[in-house]
């Protein structure tokens, strides 16, 4: 009797070691692979979902840059007019109208010069190969004087109020003057304060810098010329009223940037945008796409929170029942580990130990996404995802030692 009685107690003792109580026969393997699979899916998909941009921030900015007033009225676009054909212009009739309607505090126009005949000139050996205007510049090599001789062709803009763009910009002791790209600029190895000559299409016809029409500019500054949402290019050259008109090609005044006075900027907009309408110009109110792109950007974020929550909310319940249902399932080990002095605090360690593991592996099959998620981001992976995979981890440990304490609360794996 006393002999097969110590038998089954050191069998029961030996199924009730720690180590084969992390290894419990009992576990349902497949359940448990299932449920991590979930966790890592439902982890990756809100790291997709945390790294959503509508760029809308980008916008704003690009906003800001290309409407430097409250409000903007534009004609036509540079990437149609500079083919050629019918050049829509902002009348001076128009533009009066503008300048005396009430509210407004500043008046910046844009007058564009479409003539193709335009020219930088430069030598080859001169220039930045490393920059993206090069290769263009190359395609137009031409022999001027007897040597190869790169072009680039411009398209010419002025404003009566240069000193609004170079606070600095003194028309006496400057002169003639110019605000570039810094593409092109880079392509010249062009520094601010810098000269360079611009010539007229007979360098092209007479192949020689004589007998053309030339002017001398300094570079003034260096900046994204951007005079509106449709007047965008590296090709476009800012410059002083006297330059432009001393080349070929009429000027046609297409931007006009308007600031207003404080608290009547809507009484302003709705007459610019009814002058706009009358006469087939485009109308643009700052104010009101900022405000759009903020509304589009805080709709998104809205829509990602809600989705980030379904997605936590499936992921943690679906581990909450598999590590319940497997510790319920063994609580007759817990039960004989109690039995044989194996304190409660040692068993929760263990199950934390165990369900750690768990979260250690769930986040290793999401860290391959996260990882490709984070090539090319200004963001570091640890910034971006390493919330994320604590919260899995943490949870995964935590888990199961509350279902523990509460099995022991209730009596479940100790009675």
């Amino acid at each position: 009797m006393v002999i097969p009685s110590m038998a089954g107690i050191l069998f029961q003792i030996q199924n009730a070691m720690p180590t084969e109580f992390m290894r419990g026969k009992r576990k349902n393997t497949r359940k448990q692979v299932l449920a991590l699979l979930i966790v890592s899916l439902s982890a990756i998909l809100i790291s997709i979902l945390g790294t959503q941009d509508n760029h809308s921030d980008e916008r704003i900015l690009f906003v800001k840059e290309y409407v430097p007033g409250d409000l903007q009225v534009t004609a036509g676009s540079i990437y149609e007019n500079i083919q050629g054909g019918d050049i829509p212009s902002i009348s001076d009739s128009v533009f009066q109208e503008m300048k005396a309607a009430p509210g407004i505090r500043q008046v910046q126009d844009y007058e564009i010069n479409y003539d193709r005949g335009i020219f930088l000139c430069e030598d080859r050996e001169k220039l930045n190969a490393d920059s993206g205007n090069y290769e263009s510049m190359l395609a137009m090599e031409q022999d001027i004087d007897g040597k190869k001789q790169c072009l680039y062709n411009l398209v010419l803009a002025t404003t009566d109020n240069m000193e609004a763009l170079a606070p600095g910009y003194d028309e006496k002791e400057d002169g003639h003057a110019a605000i570039m790209e810094p593409e092109l600029a880079k392509t010249l190895n062009l520094e601010i304060g810098d000269t360079f000559t611009i010539y007229d299409e007979q360098l092209i016809i007479n192949g020689s810098k004589e007998g053309c029409k030339s002017v001398c500019v300094k570079l003034l500054d260096i900046r994204n010329v951007i005079l509106s949402e449709n007047h965008i290019g590296g090709n476009l050259l800012v410059v002083d009223e006297e330059t432009a008109r001393a080349f070929p090609g009429g000027l046609y005044r297409q931007v006009v940037n308007v600031w207003t006075e404080e608290g009547v900027e809507a009484v302003v907009a709705s007459n610019l945008e009814r002058i706009s309408d009358t006469n087939g110009y485009s109308f643009r109110n700052a104010n009101s796409q900022i405000q759009k792109y903020v509304d589009s950007d805080h709709s998104q974020k809205v829509m990602q929170c809600f989705f980030i929550i379904i997605l936590a909310v499936i992921g943690l319940l679906v581990y909450f029942n598999t590590a319940f249902t497997n510790l319920l399932n063994r609580r007759n080990d817990f039960k004989i580990m109690h039995k044989i002095g194996i304190r409660k605090k040692e068993m929760c360690w263990m199950a934390m130990k165990e369900g750690m593991r768990q979260g250690c592996m769930a986040v290793g099959v999401s860290v391959i996404v996260q990882a490709v998620l984070s090539i090319n981001r200004q963001e570091s992976f640890f910034r971006m995802f390493v919330v994320t995979d604590a919260i899995v981890v943490a949870t995964c440990a935590l888990f199961p030692v509350f279902i523990l304490w509460y099995m022991f609360r209730k009596k479940m794996a100790v009675s």
